[in-house]
């Protein structure tokens, strides 16, 4: 299912407008997750994430490192998710996510605020626009999160074309 485009009447809301991106991922086991319709284009992490598997993941050669990210040991109840937006993405203006148990509750919501550039081994919340157009978030204690079998995620970034 494709959306219709958006013309706007004052070219200027085009750039300036922040558009949603969301991404659902039901929780299938401790640490593992799968994206709700198969197939989006991200990458979601749990644990260790190398350089190359980033470069891999946004198509660009270290936008954001993985010490950036903690990605060699992302800390327990702590996710990566990176998106390739092939060079669309201009600026993020913050991110957030919520975990649901199966029942469809919510037992955890965090927000994240947008930065020009991811904090190492530190334990906030932070999402970025990459210099090749790219999107990185970082969360850090998702309350439950690792001890999780079911369930479902949902994140959404709020970010503004180029």
């Amino acid at each position: 299912m494709s959306q219709t485009s958006l013309v706007y009447t004052n070219e200027k809301h085009a750039k300036s407008q922040p558009r949603p991106l969301v991404f659902r991922l039901d929780i299938t086991g401790a640490k593992t997750s799968q994206f709700v319709p198969v197939g989006a284009d991200a990458l979601l992490a749990y644990d260790a994430l190398s350089q190359a598997a980033i470069d891999a993941a946004l198509g660009s050669s270290s936008e954001f490192l993985a010490a950036a990210l903690d990605a060699t040991a992302l800390g327990a109840n702590d996710a990566a998710l990176l998106v390739p937006m092939r060079g669309q993405c201009g600026k993020v203006a913050g991110a957030s996510v919520k975990l649901y148990a199966e029942d469809g509750s919510l037992t955890q919501e965090l927000n994240c605020k947008a930065v020009a550039t991811l904090t190492a081994s530190t334990p906030v919340n932070e999402c970025a626009a990459g210099s090749a157009g790219n999107i990185v978030v970082k969360f850090k204690d998702i309350t439950g999160l690792d001890a999780a079998t079911d369930g479902y995620l949902v994140i959404e970034i709020h970010w503004v074309a180029k």
